[in-house]
């Protein structure tokens, strides 16, 4: 009897480990968006060229959305 109730307990702590992770992972993936959004703003004022900022944010863009993809499966 006591290993029944053992069982759903386990249970339970699985699920609510799912549960954090889908809320981890959920949040890494909007965080990235976030920011891929917020790269796309061009900005008026710039220390470097705008051919050298548009380089390092479409590798940031790259990056972010390759977590956006890898991260549920990591």
């Amino acid at each position: 009897m006591a290993q029944q109730r053992a069982l759903p307990q386990s249970k339970e702590t699985l699920l609510q480990s799912y549960n954090k992770r889908l809320k981890d992972d959920i949040k890494s993936m909007m965080d990235n968006f976030t920011e891929i959004i917020k790269t796309a703003k061009i900005e008026d004022e710039t220390q470097v060229s705008r051919a050298t900022q548009g380089e390092q944010d479409n590798y940031e863009m790259h990056v972010r959305a390759s977590n956006i993809v890898h991260r549920p499966s990591g």
